[in-house]
Order: structure tokens, then sequence, then C-alpha cells
């Protein structure tokens, strides 16, 4: 278990998905802050820090492969990817990642090794 609390901001724009990541991944520590789209998470951006992004291939406003080398690469971010299948193995290859369906317990685990 997390002894330190680090924030996540979530880009997904199921809002069921999002309600679930929300409730679950305080369970394990995290605090977050839950948009639908890339615009919003903008907006999250200018009023908090976060030491890591969870993002949906499925966001329509923008091109997440540029988005995922922007925040990794240029900007150091911590950045794991979610897909359904059909996107799931172009972007394993950008970044961590986490096929559809997941568990809130997975993305986690998978947290912890990009926050350490």
């Amino acid at each position: 278990m997390r002894v330190q609390i680090a924030s996540v901001l979530v880009i997904e724009p199921d809002p069921g998905v999002r309600r679930v990541l929300e409730r679950g991944l305080p369970r394990h520590g995290y605090t977050v802050v839950a948009t639908g789209s890339i615009g919003e998470a903008l907006d999250a951006m200018t009023s908090n820090a976060f030491g890591a992004f969870v993002l949906d291939s499925d966001v329509s406003d923008a091109d997440v492969t540029a988005l995922v080398d922007c925040l990794t690469r240029r900007c150091g971010f911590g950045v794991i990817t979610t897909a359904g299948a059909p996107r799931a193995r172009e972007f394993a290859l950008v970044s961590p990642h986490l096929s559809k369906p997941y568990t809130v317990r997975n993305l986690a685990a998978l947290l912890d090794q990009r926050m350490r």
C-alpha cells in the first residue's frame, strides 16, 4: 500500500469508467481528477499538479500518440494509456498500456511502478 498520496489525472471519455476510477484509485493511495476530454484535462492542469496521467486512446480531441510523446519525452510525466481491442497494440508500443477491460487493481499496480 502506498504511504505517500500521488495525484493522477485521468482522461477517459466514458463517464462510467471515470466514476469507477474516481472511487477505486483512492483506495490504493491516489488522489484522482477525472476528465472526459483533453480540453477538460488542460483546464484541470492549470490548477492542479499531477504525478501521472491515465489516458484513454478514444479521446476525440487530440492526437493521442503525439500527446503521449509530448508528456513523456518532453515533459517527463508518467503516462499510462488504455484502449479497447482495436487500438490496444498501437498504444502498447508508445507507453505502458492496459487493454480494456482492466481492473482498478491492475491500473494501481502499473501506477505504482510509474510513480517510483
